[in-house]
């Protein structure tokens, strides 16, 4: 058997290992995620000769060659032919925990072209939509066609923003609403109720937009300026003021997070991060990172570690996240026509709704395991949040929110400060 193999050091480099079996077939394995076309160019030019391909994915996502007869270069003709054995990707639609329509793509995380390619050419993805049996698919539809509607935004042409821009986040948020937020307060338990995964958002601040905007003038080979990126940072990711999901918000550092996920349902070990999904909905897209004990290695051993993923990264106690789109509506545009040493940021005279994107940590939590907070840790880490006005519990009555946030927010201050008297008595004693 002669089995290529795709490097995950330099992406150039290709790892070249050959063999014979009992069968005298030859197979060859590029990880795609990793290697092109034009990177076989320069390769080991002794291959079995046979006749025959075949091509499929196994469980690992490489794209697995089998051949007869067959040259390096009749390998480059045939894959050039047909670039699904580079590109496959498969949509499944399903309801999530708060019954909305999710379409994802198991195991990737897609670029924003690559996703828009694969909307536009799936032929199957409308009807997968349909089958769920909503009767309001309608509203998820794309104007002109029998396609989801993020389409029309990534159709958009939008003003020139900051892209790609690269964020190193230390903290991680749970947001809920007021029932279960009661509940993992009384049992001092974070644990999802009808799921085995319990989600977190990045808790993006002030000092990470700014190191950020420093990175990225940096990479642009641009002088120091003005700040300039808070202007494109308006997408629901960076305020952390707000929430989509409800008005109670649990954030915690990413580290503490990992400790005592790892303390509790990893026996000591490391937990494994995995690539888990890209999910999109009607303008968002979320890069969903799994995070998991070596225990269930078997079971989801399929998916490809984090290190495959072009977006997400976890290094020293962060999430490096590689932000494709960053702005809820666009407002300005971000020009270096004149001069590529400077930037010039100008507001435009319309706004522009486009995609946005993020990044979410979606922590395995079979049915007999949870995650234990002492009730004084979680005060801690709490703190209200205004609800979206985009949120998902369908509430769209301005008087209604404000009341929701005002009652919320005396609940935790009342607690904050009982908190707070408790430990001046414990000193006094």
């Amino acid at each position: 058997m002669a089995t290529y193999l795709g490097n995950t050091a330099p992406e150039s480099e290709v790892e070249v290992k050959a063999e014979y079996d009992s069968l005298e077939k030859a197979e060859i394995s590029v990880k795609r995620k990793h290697v092109g076309l034009e990177d076989l160019e320069n390769q080991d030019p002794e291959m079995v000769k046979k006749e025959e391909i075949k091509a499929e994915y196994n469980s690992h996502e490489m794209a697995e060659i089998s051949e007869k007869h067959m040259s390096l270069e009749d390998l480059k003709k045939d894959i050039k032919e047909d670039p699904t054995l580079w590109n496959k990707v498969e949509f499944k639609a399903d309801f999530n925990s708060r019954r909305m329509t999710e379409i994802s793509v198991k195991g990737k995380h897609l670029r924003l072209g690559e996703l828009r390619k694969h909307i536009d050419e799936d032929p199957t993805i409308w009807r997968t939509i349909c089958n769920l049996g909503r009767s309001d698919t309608d509203k998820i539809k794309a104007k002109s066609r029998d396609k989801p509607m993020i389409l029309d935004s990534l159709d958009k042409s939008v003003p020139e923003y900051p892209t790609p821009v690269e964020f190193h986040v230390s903290s991680v948020a749970h947001t809920t609403t007021e029932v279960p937020f009661n509940e993992i307060l009384k049992s001092e338990v974070i644990k999802p109720p009808k799921t085995e995964f319990s989600w977190w958002t990045l808790a993006i601040n002030e000092e990470e937009i700014k190191s950020a905007e420093k990175l990225y003038l940096e990479n642009m080979k641009i002088p120091r300026r003005r700040p300039f990126l808070k202007k494109f940072t308006t997408s629901p990711a960076f305020q952390h003021d707000q929430s989509c999901y409800g008005n109670y918000r649990f954030t915690f550092p990413l580290t503490e997070l990992m400790e005592l996920y790892k303390e509790q349902n990893c026996e000591g070990e490391e937990p494994v991060l995995r690539v888990f999904k890209t999910m999109f909905y009607k303008q968002e897209i979320v890069y969903a990172v799994l995070i998991h004990s070596p225990q269930d290695s078997k079971r989801f051993g399929d998916l490809p570690l984090l290190e495959d993923s072009k977006f997400a990264h976890y290094e020293d106690g962060n999430i490096i996240w590689n932000a494709q789109a960053i702005c809820g509506k666009h407002q300005f545009k971000l020009s270096t026509a004149s001069n590529p040493a400077r930037l010039s940021v100008k507001r435009q005279r319309y706004s522009t709704y486009y995609v946005w994107d993020n990044v979410c940590l979606a922590f395995h939590l079979p049915f007999h395991k949870s995650l234990k907070v002492p009730r004084k840790r979680l005060i801690g880490a709490l703190d209200a949040c205004k609800l979206h006005e985009m949120n998902l519990l369908g509430i769209k009555d301005l008087t209604v929110c404000e009341n929701m946030f005002a009652d919320a927010k005396k609940e935790v201050d009342d607690l904050k400060k009982e908190l707070e008297d408790n430990t001046d008595n414990v000193l006094e004693r």
